[in-house]
């Protein structure tokens, strides 16, 4: 098989690439910076093009697949029984989860249903003018004047 690039042309090619990155280091310029950039990428297109091409037919055409040997079987076998393994203990834990889901819904409802009976049935909701009586009573220590003589200091940080 011929190779689909020369030696020659692939060394003139990675020169130039060479001659480009000089160039733009010596007089920047971004003619120059481009150059070396696309002219490197295409240096290393044909390199390994030839690399790959050489591999391709030092193989003999087309590198084929052959039987796995007993090695990989055996780790094959060792992964698919540790994928069941696992599957098996997720579905375990998710029946649990089930049933600790639906003990927490008829736990909800239970309180739900005491809360309505406490509300509803249990005892009467408190007078709303006896609690605003209260609470002018409670006012009444606002209408007297502060306490004279010494200051202390007031403490921002600590206990009261």
């Amino acid at each position: 098989m011929k190779p689909p690039v020369s030696l020659d042309y692939a060394i003139a090619v990675v020169l130039l690439a060479a001659t480009a990155a000089v160039l733009s280091f010596v007089m920047p310029h971004p003619a120059f910076n481009l150059a070396a950039l696309l002219l490197g990428i295409y240096a290393l297109h044909l390199v390994s093009l030839r690399v790959v091409i050489r591999m391709y037919v030092a193989g003999g055409g087309r590198p084929r697949r052959g039987k796995a040997s007993a090695v990989d079987i055996a780790e094959i076998r060792e992964m698919r029984e540790q994928l069941e393994q696992d599957r098996r203990e997720f579905e375990n834990r998710k029946t649990e989860l089930e049933q600790r889901i639906a003990a927490a819904e008829q736990q909800w409802e239970l309180l739900r249903g005491m809360i309505r009976e406490r509300v509803e049935g249990g005892t009467a909701a408190p007078n709303v003018a006896a609690v605003e009586e209260a609470m002018a009573e409670n006012d009444s220590w606002t209408s007297t004047p502060p306490p004279s003589g010494p200051k202390e200091p007031t403490r921002i940080h600590g206990r009261w």
